[in-house]
C-alpha cells in the first residue's frame, strides 16, 4: 500500500494527464472550430471522401454522356439550303451520287439543272422541299415515256 501522500501525487498526475488530454481535444483550428482527433478525422474523412469521389465520378459520367450526345447532334446538323447538289442529297439519303443523278435524269425526283463553276457546265439541283418529299413519300413513279 502506498502512503497517502504518494497516492495523492499519483492521483494528481492522473488528473494532470486527463486535463492535458482535454486541453488537446479542445484545441481549435485556424477557423476557431475544435480540432478533431486523428482517429476520428481519419475514419469519418475517408468514408466521406470516398462518397464524394463516387458522387463526382457519377456526375462526370453523366456530363460526358451529355457532351457526347451534343457532339453527335452538332456533327449531324445540316444547314437548310434552297437547293442541294446531287452529292449533298446522296450523302443525306445515304445513296451514291450516280443513283441520285439517275433519279434526276429519269424524272423520279423533281430537279432542275443549274449553272455551276465558270464554264457552261450544268448540274442537277434538288430543292429542300423535294428532298423532304423524297424522305417522307419516296420517289416518283417512272414516267411512261421510258
Amino acid at each position: 500500500m502506498l502512503p497517502a501522500s504518494q497516492h495523492d501525487v499519483l492521483d494528481g498526475e492522473q488528473h494532470q494527464s486527463e486535463s492535458s488530454e482535454e486541453r488537446n481535444s479542445q484545441r481549435r483550428d485556424t477557423n476557431g472550430r475544435p480540432k478533431q482527433s486523428n482517429t476520428e478525422g481519419t475514419n469519418g474523412g475517408v468514408g466521406s471522401l470516398e462518397t464524394s469521389v463516387n458522387e463526382l465520378a457519377t456526375k462526370l459520367a453523366r456530363i460526358e454522356s451529355v457532351l457526347g450526345d451534343l457532339h453527335e447532334l452538332v456533327a449531324n446538323r445540316q444547314t437548310i439550303k434552297d437547293s442541294y447538289t446531287t452529292q449533298e442529297v446522296a450523302k443525306i439519303l445515304e445513296k451514291r451520287p450516280y443513283t441520285v443523278r439517275e433519279w434526276c435524269r429519269l424524272q423520279r425526283v423533281n430537279a432542275f439543272k443549274a449553272m455551276c463553276g465558270r464554264g457552261c457546265e450544268e448540274e442537277w439541283r434538288i430543292t429542300h422541299e423535294e428532298l423532304l418529299r423524297i424522305q417522307n413519300e419516296g420517289l416518283l413513279p417512272v414516267p411512261e415515256r421510258y
